[in-house]
């Protein structure tokens, strides 16, 4: 016989057996299995609650670059002959970029900037890529007149051969007198490369041209002389031959080398090449 005073005790280890004390389940008159069920499936809940919280904390570490140490950056000029860019003396990563002249769909811009010219000459070795447009504008702006007229060409780039040849001859019409002229080229000779060239008739002038492009869609504006070209050795060649990687205007190249490796590059036109040597 059961001892009286042992009742309570006895009634309250039975409610907590019949499940009382559920939280994220209710109790049931089952009894303890029913406990047990629900405790499993409340686990399962927190358990997927805490999967989902680490895979999207995941997910944000994968678009992040892991970086324990610096980096140096240098700019190297590159040329229309092959130059060794790199010479790695131990297993590094590099990143190299081939910046962009122009981005987006409108831009603006100097062809020329402001200085005393005399006789002639043309900006092929620093030609502005122009594939991403459909029509410019031009801006000739002259500050000081020696007496002589100025006459501006357009000049395009011949993929095939890699020469120039004048697109519109004379845009502005022979101006001499100080100011500033414009002229609507549209889209006749914007094709990949542009360029112009100039002839001061006599004396020397100062004058700047400024351009527009209109009409383009969003990316970098590659064109073929603005495109610099990567190889292992100095019998690298540029051009739409070129057996060398292409690293396009506006593109970048992550890489990884062995101790002892030469990395080579050569360009069309002169051109900038951003090295970032990670530390």
């Amino acid at each position: 016989m059961t001892d009286p005073r042992l009742y309570p005790i006895l009634r309250d280890l039975n409610r907590r057996y019949e499940g009382e004390e559920g939280k994220d389940y209710g109790a049931s008159t089952g009894g303890g299995m029913d406990d047990l069920i629900n405790t499993i499936l409340g686990f399962r809940q927190g358990m997927s609650t805490y999967a989902s919280d680490a895979i999207r904390h995941l997910s944000y570490m994968d678009s992040i670059h892991l970086m324990e140490k610096g980096f140096n950056t240098r700019r190297f000029s590159v040329t229309t002959t092959p130059q060794r860019a790199i010479l790695a003396t131990q297993p590094k990563a590099y990143i190299l970029v081939n910046p962009a002249s122009s981005v987006g769909t409108t831009v603006s811009g100097s062809v020329l900037a402001s200085a005393s010219r005399s006789g002639s000459g043309n900006t092929q070795a620093a030609s502005l890529g122009v594939a991403n447009y459909m029509n410019m504008h031009l801006f000739l702006n002259i500050t000081v007149s020696g007496g002589g007229t100025i006459n501006i060409s357009t000049q395009a780039l011949d993929p095939v051969s890699g020469l120039w040849a004048n697109s519109q001859n004379d845009i502005f019409s022979l101006p001499s007198a100080v100011g500033t002229y414009y002229a609507a080229i549209g889209s006749l000779g914007i094709t990949t490369d542009f360029a112009v060239s100039w002839v001061v008739s006599a004396g020397s002038s100062t004058f700047s041209l400024g351009y527009v492009l209109k009409d383009g869609i969003m990316g970098s504006s590659t064109g073929l002389a603005r495109t610099i070209y990567l190889g292992a050795n100095s019998g690298l060649t540029s051009g739409s031959n070129s057996p060398g990687f292409p690293l396009l205007e506006g593109d970048r190249w992550g890489i990884f080398v062995k101790e002892n490796t030469e990395i080579w590059c050569i360009a069309a036109t002169a051109l900038n090449l951003n090295i970032i040597e990670m530390q």
